[in-house]
């Protein structure tokens, strides 16, 4: 079975190439921006992680928004069928969501690529509430992904001169921690998959 990628590789590298023709080798904002996408990608690039990022991780952003702001048409609503339930006004709804994934071998900084993601999602869209999820039954990497994700540490992901504050809860800390601590500036939550369950059972809901 072929991936997405292999199935779609030739519509999205159409893609990337509109986005960086309009928005990497001659810059053309958008009416409504209030973000500068070109000095916010490279600010990605040089200056935000603790390693530069690589081109492949770099067009993957790129490639990321341009499927945000619909670049080439390509809508990515229309290409999913994952829809979440939405409760208002005492019925049930459910919506499409956009479900996007990178296919990136081991060792290729998926990590680092995640962490990329958290900044253009935060600086660009004040998002500020990321969710990691790491796989059953390996706590090395549910350990190392918290120390990924922490300010300090030699497992950093972060640049020392990001000049963010992120707080990262994990199943050790979530009791002793504010869940939606508004001083922070990004929140990530990282659980294994075994443990997410067990103990969003015991996680109150702030509303």
């Amino acid at each position: 079975m072929k991936t997405f990628f292999q199935t779609h590789s030739q519509e999205l590298e159409k893609i990337l190439k509109l986005y960086k023709d309009r928005y990497v080798d001659t810059f053309q904002p958008d009416l409504f921006d209030y973000v500068n996408i070109k000095s916010l990608m490279e600010d990605l690039q040089k200056n935000s992680m603790k390693h530069e990022l690589r081109n492949y991780q770099l067009d993957a952003v790129y490639l990321l928004d341009a499927l945000l702001k619909n670049i080439g048409n390509y809508n990515v609503l229309e290409q999913t069928n994952d829809t979440l339930e939405v409760e208002a006004n005492g019925s049930v709804e459910k919506i499409k969501i956009p479900c996007l994934s990178f296919e990136m071998a081991t060792g290729s900084g998926k990590t680092v690529l995640m962490g990329a993601m958290m900044l253009y999602f935060y600086k660009s869209r004040n998002v500020k509430d990321f969710l990691v999820i790491t796989p059953p039954g390996n706590l090395e990497i549910y350990n190392k992904t918290i120390r990924n994700f922490e300010r300090a540490g030699q497992d950093s992901v972060w640049a020392k001169e990001l000049g963010l504050s992120i707080n990262v809860i994990h199943s050790e800390n979530f009791t002793k921690t504010d869940l939606f601590h508004t001083d922070n500036d990004i929140n990530v939550y990282v659980f294994n998959a075994e443990k997410f369950g067990e103990t969003a059972k015991k996680t109150k809901n702030p509303n």
